[in-house]
């Protein structure tokens, strides 16, 4: 990996294995200390097209993981969250991967590996916590 940012050079080494099962890992190697102070957003980014749309895909990792000796691994989990229809259903339904939270305003169980939650959350999506009985 090269990377300039704020015209200083910086250069790592990235091992990236894709599985068959479609679990993305990357291995990271010799990244330079003096890269924690500087704003960057490491991320994967792909392009889809089918007929005469595209998609834009990405994928930004939290630049606090990145460091000499770090794996970072991407595993698709599917649809877990969206099949509870309820806000308890919903509620108790997290488990330690994944934190599912009921949005009201789209009456919507949606778990915190998805990539629209955070935009989700800031456009007043209100989160309802129930509570057991």
């Amino acid at each position: 990996m090269n990377k300039e940012i704020d015209g200083r050079q910086f250069t790592a080494e990235v091992t990236c294995l894709i599985h068959p099962n479609g679990k993305i890992v990357f291995y990271y190697d010799k990244v330079s200390t003096e890269i924690k102070g500087i704003e960057w957003k490491p991320k994967i980014v792909g392009k889809f097209g089918c007929g005469r749309n595209t998609v834009r895909s990405e994928i930004i990792t939290p630049e606090t993981w990145i460091e000499s000796g770090t794996m970072v691994e991407y595993e698709f989990i599917g649809d877990y969250c969206p099949k509870y229809t309820s806000p308890k259903a919903c509620q108790q339904a997290t488990t330690s991967d994944i934190s599912c939270f009921w949005c009201d305003n789209a009456s919507i169980c949606i778990d915190s590996t998805d990539r629209d939650a955070h935009h989700m959350k800031v456009n007043k999506c209100r989160v309802k916590n129930t509570t057991s009985e």
